[in-house]
C-alpha cells in the first residue's frame, strides 16, 4: 500500500512538473529591474495573489483578476531601492521576485531635422532585367527581389561595385543570399551582354541609401541617440536594410508637401557632403535607428535633460510634439493622445496621437513623411515619438512608447 501510494505522488509531482502552469512558473524572473514611477507585470493562468514582504515603501503591487480564470499582478516603483515580492497560490509562497527600482532616465528631447545615410551589409537585389538577348542569369537561377548578396564564393560584397568586380570574372559562381533572415546558396552563371562586353547577372541592385527624418531624443549620459520610431527599409522592396555602417547630419529642410485624406505629406529636406556629422548609426530595427554621437546635441526648447515617462504614466489627454518644419528650427506643437494601447513588450503602436495645432494643421494638414521619430512630451516629460501617419486621416497617427525606444539605445 505504501509502495502504490509513493508511486502515485511521484506521477502526480511529475506531472505537476510538467504542467503548463508549472512551466508558466519556471519562465518568471527571479529578479526584474525598474525604473522609478515605471511598473512591471506578471499573468499568470490560475488565480494568484501578490505581497510586498520587504520594501513597501519602494513597491506596490496590484492583483487583477482575469475573465478567463487567471490573474495579473502588477508591481509599480514608487520610490529607489529595493525590495521583494512573493507571489501566493491559495495562500501559499510558490515565488519570491526580488525587484530593484532604480531612478529616472533623464534625456534632451529631440525635434531636429536629421540627414540619415546608410551602407548595407552587402548588396540587395531589388529587381532583373536580361542581359542583351540573353534571359537573366538572376531570374533563371531563382534570385528574387529583397534577397540580400552577402558573397561570392565565400568572398565578401560590401558594395554593388564590389559585386561587379566578382561577376566580371564569368563562369559558374555560388552567391551567399540571406533570404527573410536565412541563408542559401544560389548558383548562378554569369553571360556577356555582346561578344565584347562585360559579364552581367541581370539583377539590379542597391547597397546604400539616404533620407531625411527626426532626431527622437539624446541621451547626455551614454551619448546614445535614438531617431525614426521605425526601421529604415528599402523603397522598392521594403526589406529591413542589414546595417554595415551609417551616419547621421544635420538636414536643411526646404519645403512641405502638405498631406491631405488618402494622400500623407512630406518633409522635403536635404543633407550635402560637407553638412555637419552629428553621429554614428550602430542599430536600425524595426523601432527606429540609434547609435552614439560624437558631440553632444541641445535642444534650444529644454535647456535641461527630461524624465523618460515609463508607459504606465502616459495617459489620455494633451501633449506636445516637437519638430523641425523650416529654418528657424524645433518648434512646440499642440496635440492630444487620443488611446493609449496596454503592450508587454516593445511595438510602434502603443498610443494614438491627434494633431490639435492649428499653426501645424496649417502647414502640413497633420503628421506627414520625415517627422517619424518626432518626440511627444506630456507634462514635462518624453512620453514617446511619432512612428506612422494615418493615411485617411493625416491628423492623427500612431506613437512608440520612449521607454520601448530607451530599452533599444540603452542596449547599444
Amino acid at each position: 500500500f505504501r509502495r502504490a501510494i509513493g508511486w502515485v505522488l511521484s506521477i502526480a509531482i511529475l506531472a505537476a512538473g510538467f504542467s503548463q502552469p508549472a512551466r508558466q512558473l519556471g519562465q518568471i524572473p527571479d529578479a526584474i529591474r525598474l525604473k522609478r514611477g515605471g511598473t512591471a507585470n506578471i499573468s499568470f493562468m490560475t488565480p494568484i495573489d501578490s505581497e510586498v514582504i520587504q520594501g513597501s515603501q519602494v513597491l506596490s503591487s496590484m492583483d487583477e483578476k482575469l475573465d478567463d480564470g487567471g490573474s495579473n499582478v502588477s508591481f509599480e516603483g514608487r520610490d529607489v531601492g529595493n525590495a521583494q515580492v512573493a507571489l501566493k497560490l491559495m495562500g501559499f509562497t510558490i515565488k519570491t521576485v526580488d525587484v530593484t527600482v532604480e531612478p529616472e532616465k533623464c534625456v534632451i528631447p529631440g525635434g531636429h531635422s536629421i540627414g540619415v545615410a546608410l551602407n548595407m551589409a552587402g548588396v540587395l537585389v531589388v529587381g532583373s532585367s536580361d542581359v542583351g538577348t540573353s534571359p537573366s542569369p538572376a531570374r533563371l537561377s531563382g534570385l528574387r527581389s529583397g534577397d540580400l548578396i552577402s558573397d561570392v564564393d565565400g568572398t565578401p560584397v560590401t558594395s554593388a561595385e564590389a559585386l561587379s568586380r566578382q561577376v566580371s570574372k564569368g563562369g559558374r559562381m555560388t552567391l551567399g543570399v540571406i533570404r527573410a533572415g536565412r541563408e542559401i546558396s544560389v548558383d548562378i552563371v554569369p553571360v556577356r551582354e555582346n561578344e565584347y562586353g562585360a559579364y552581367r547577372i541581370g539583377a539590379w541592385v542597391r547597397d546604400s541609401t539616404a533620407g531625411v527624418g527626426t532626431l527622437s531624443y539624446y541621451d547626455p549620459d551614454t551619448t546614445a541617440f535614438a531617431a525614426l520610431g521605425h526601421a529604415v527599409t528599402d523603397v522598392d522592396t521594403g526589406t529591413l536594410l542589414t546595417l554595415s555602417e551609417g551616419e547621421i547630419y544635420e538636414s536643411n529642410i526646404l519645403g512641405v508637401l502638405k498631406g491631405s485624406n488618402g494622400s500623407p505629406g512630406e518633409l522635403l529636406g536635404e543633407f550635402i557632403a560637407d553638412a555637419r556629422y552629428m553621429g554614428t548609426v550602430l542599430l536600425n530595427g524595426a523601432f527606429g535607428i540609434y547609435g552614439k554621437t560624437q558631440n553632444a546635441i541641445e535642444n534650444p526648447l529644454y535647456h535641461e535633460p527630461v524624465a523618460v515617462m515609463s508607459r504606465s504614466e502616459v495617459s489620455e489627454g494633451k501633449a506636445v510634439l516637437l519638430t523641425t518644419l523650416d529654418d528657424e528650427g524645433i518648434k512646440a506643437y499642440d496635440c492630444e493622445i487620443i488611446r493609449c494601447y496596454r503592450q508587454d513588450e516593445a511595438g510602434q503602436r502603443g498610443m494614438v496621437i491627434k494633431i490639435t495645432d492649428e499653426r501645424l494643421l496649417s502647414l502640413t494638414g497633420g503628421i506627414v513623411q520625415g517627422m517619424s521619430g518626432s518626440p511627444i512630451l506630456q507634462n514635462g516629460k518624453l512620453a514617446g515619438a511619432v512612428t506612422h501617419v494615418f493615411v485617411d486621416d493625416p491628423t492623427q497617427g500612431y506613437g512608440m512608447y520612449a521607454q520601448w525606444m530607451l530599452e533599444q539605445s540603452d542596449g547599444i
